[in-house]
């Protein structure tokens, strides 16, 4: 048998069914969970890490923030296991207060920049990289020190400045 090179090819129709999808409404996995057992996880300090590293004091929990929610399927039973991180802080330190020390070192800056006012731009780039670098990189490691909660006050301020870091030595390479 050969092929007929003139027949019409037939007109093959497919048909598929439309499908849609439901959309969630909001809260919805909210009015899911809202009645499972939660188990919180604390996440503490080891016991060596809760003192103060400026004096030794034992620091004390001030806070806490949830560091994740896991959702745990146990054939008939489903459960929250909620990580919580505390925050801590030196009761000896609080008296001087943290964000007293960070603007210590920043009036620390300030007041030699003004002291350095005067003097010609190469002579004030000198001065800064020998007065001034050592205050800010003490600055910056205090800042790394700092255990904060991320939405606090004291955690934006925290997060701000470790972001401007870069911002912060530029003016270390200039006399201006």
């Amino acid at each position: 048998m050969t092929a007929n090179d003139n027949a019409v090819e037939p007109d093959v129709e497919t048909i598929v069914k439309e499908h849609s999808r439901n959309k969630k409404k909001k809260g919805y996995k909210e009015e899911l969970i809202k009645n499972l057992e939660i188990i919180e996880v604390p996440c503490e300090l080891p016991e060596d890490a809760q003192y103060c590293p400026w004096c030794n004091t034992k620091l004390v929990p001030i806070g806490k923030e949830t560091v994740r929610d896991e959702l745990q399927f146990i054939p008939a039973q489903v459960k929250i296991i909620r990580y919580i991180r505390y925050a801590y802080e030196c009761p000896t330190c609080r008296k001087d207060g943290v964000p007293d020390i960070g603007r210590d070192y920043c009036n620390q800056l300030f007041k030699n920049e003004e002291k350095l006012s005067d003097l010609k731009s190469e002579d004030r780039k000198i001065k800064r990289l020998e007065l001034e670098k050592p205050v800010l990189e003490a600055f910056l490691r205090w800042l790394s020190t700092l255990n904060s909660l991320k939405g606090s006050r004291l955690g934006k301020a925290v997060t701000y400045a470790s972001n401007q870091n870069v911002y912060m030595e530029n003016y270390l390479l200039d006399g201006r």
